[in-house]
């Protein structure tokens, strides 16, 4: 019982999310950086040519 219960709760946070979070910037940019967080990223190498940048 518990666990129906649970996966409706679930089911119900991901509808709420599918319907707000595509119309907001801010969101679309974490859910951006949640996505290369979980994929690892980009390999960037940074040269820093003088010490005060």
């Amino acid at each position: 019982m518990k666990k129906k219960t649970f996966i409706k709760i679930l089911a119900g946070a991901a509808l709420f999310a599918a319907f707000t979070f595509p119309g907001c910037a801010s969101c679309e940019r974490d859910i951006k950086s949640c996505n290369s967080d979980v994929a690892g990223g980009l390999y960037r190498v940074v040269n820093i040519y003088t010490y005060d940048g």
